[in-house]
């Protein structure tokens, strides 16, 4: 398959969906001709067997209008759009998207979405203006498509479903962006200096305003009344807001690391905290980050939350309800007492990642539907 990606960036770019190009690119990469789109403005690290173009400039939304033609000329078979409303324009304003597709379609190039965000909420004023044009684009986006992707389940029952015209969404999850390295726990805390006693909450990604970040103080300070030595480990760049949270309490906070010092910190860490207000869902890749690290975790069950988490809830994890704090620090407490606890469900996270997140099968699946049914 000769298959096309428009993609926000790639890395060194710190971008999330751009990691997520770049982590599936260089699987596809093995079986497929991949070219990447991305805008003009950004740089990239070469990725081997893949090609990346840059026709269009986030600065200059209209020229996506170039697309078509560059589209056509690579003669691919399909194209895919990674999707979120701010990656493609100030204010995710970008009316010529839509409009662009369509006429990747009149080309002859078959035309897919993945939907990583749709469209903001109506929170406030400035979201209430902003969400007018970011529906019209997601709507006319997915009417364009003929095949949809979502990475979570709750775009299609809360958002797209409401409209008419479009294919049934596929449900296609994120995956890790940082590479298990398999480093052993205590090689892991002796190369940073942490004591084999210490217990090490942790959390790794940036810090927003879908996280109950009060809960890490207190699940700390609840520990540390039960007399245990323990340690915050975070591991992203708000370090100056989080160690902010943790004013008087141990934490651990280094900044942005590279992924095989990322990857060393998680390894590091008994218990990962995920308390999101929206629930843990599969478009979270620093949760899912944590799964492939072997992490024992509590995260929490919310609007979001897709239905494969259901079956291993106090296998591979444990989730209480967003709104219940108390269960999630008594959830945080039982792990903490529990190290044969934690050890085998730190074994089950890492099956539940191979089973449902590694890119090999996201790229399966991203295949599969795209070739089922369509005619070349």
């Amino acid at each position: 398959m000769r298959l096309g990606i428009i993609a926000p960036a790639l890395p060194p770019q710190r971008d999330g969906i751009g990691d997520y190009t770049a982590n599936l690119v260089q699987e596809l990469a093995k079986q497929h001709q991949v070219v990447v789109f991305i805008p003009q403005e950004y740089a990239h690290h070469p990725i081997p067997q893949v090609e990346v173009a840059k026709p269009f400039s986030y600065s200059q939304p209209k020229s996506v209008s170039n697309l078509p033609k560059i589209v056509a000329d690579y003669k691919l078979d399909w194209l895919l759009l990674q999707y979120n409303p701010f990656s493609y324009g100030r204010w995710g304003f970008n009316p010529w998207l839509p409009f662009a597709m369509q006429a990747v379609k009149r080309r002859g190039v078959h035309f897919a979405v993945m939907f990583h965000e749709t469209f903001v909420p109506v929170l406030n004023w400035k979201f209430a203006v902003m969400t007018t044009w970011q529906r019209f684009q997601a709507r006319e986006l997915w009417r364009a498509s003929e095949r949809c992707f979502i990475s979570i389940e709750a775009w299609w029952h809360q958002q797209l479903a409401l409209w008419s015209g479009g294919p049934r969404p596929i449900h296609l999850p994120v995956g890790s962006n940082i590479p298990y390295l398999g480093i052993p726990p205590d090689e892991a805390r002796s190369r940073l200096a942490i004591a084999p006693e210490t217990l090490v909450l942790g959390y790794f990604g940036t810090v927003h305003g879908a996280l109950r970040q009060s809960w890490f103080r207190q699940a700390l300070q609840q520990l540390q009344s039960r007399s245990l030595p323990v340690l915050f480990l975070y591991i992203g760049p708000n370090q100056t807001e989080m160690c902010a949270l943790f004013e008087n309490l141990p934490i651990r906070a280094d900044g942005l690391c590279p992924p095989a010092e990322a990857s060393l910190r998680l390894s590091a860490v008994d218990i990962y905290l995920a308390p999101f207000v929206d629930g843990v869902s599969t478009r979270r890749s620093s949760y899912i980050t944590a799964l492939a690290h072997r992490l024992p975790s509590v995260g929490t069950l919310g609007e979001h939350t897709d239905s494969l988490w259901m079956p291993t809830n106090g296998t591979a994890y444990l989730l209480t309800p967003a709104e219940d704090q108390k269960a999630f620090l008594d959830a945080v407490a039982l792990l903490a007492l529990n190290p044969d606890r934690r050890m085998a469900m730190g074994r089950e996270a890492r099956a539940f990642y191979e089973s449902n997140f590694t890119w090999e099968r996201i790229g399966v699946e991203l295949i599969y539907h795209l070739t089922s049914g369509v005619s070349q």
